[in-house]
């Protein structure tokens, strides 16, 4: 079965410090920053006590669609060994019906400063630098 990966800890603070409030079943305790996933009750960052924990793909949707921040994850062989870096566009604010039929219409902005040795990593580094440079 496929599993899904969800944002760190530290991400899904950011993320709710950013203004995150998409509903998702996945949620981190506050004390114990443990992660839990509840079938029976969505979390929308609504207590002091946890912050919602989406999955990677619905923090980069939300980068995409309410931020507008494009994005590309390539994979790059160094030293023979498979390695994945990302790519992030700045979408203009008037281009934003573009997003749908246009998604490399945006404006180059940066490159990772490194690469990474899972596709995980890469997305998660690159929700963080959204996160803590971008808005």
């Amino acid at each position: 079965m496929i599993q899904e990966d969800y944002v760190s800890f530290e991400t899904a603070k950011l993320l709710k410090e950013k203004g995150f409030d998409v509903p998702c079943m996945g949620r981190y305790s506050v004390r114990s920053k443990e992660f839990h996933f509840d079938c029976t009750r969505l979390c929308n960052n609504g207590g002091l006590f946890e912050y919602s924990a989406p999955t990677l793909q619905m923090a980069m949707k939300w980068l995409r669609e309410i931020h507008l921040i494009l994005y590309i994850i390539y994979p790059n062989l160094e030293s023979g060994e498979l390695r994945f870096s990302w790519r992030i566009y700045k979408l203009e604010q008037d281009k934003k019906h573009y997003v749908e039929e246009l998604p490399g219409i945006g404006e180059y902005y940066k490159d990772s400063d490194k690469s990474f040795t899972t596709y995980k990593e890469a997305k998660e580094s690159l929700i963080k630098y959204c996160l803590e440079n971008l808005i």
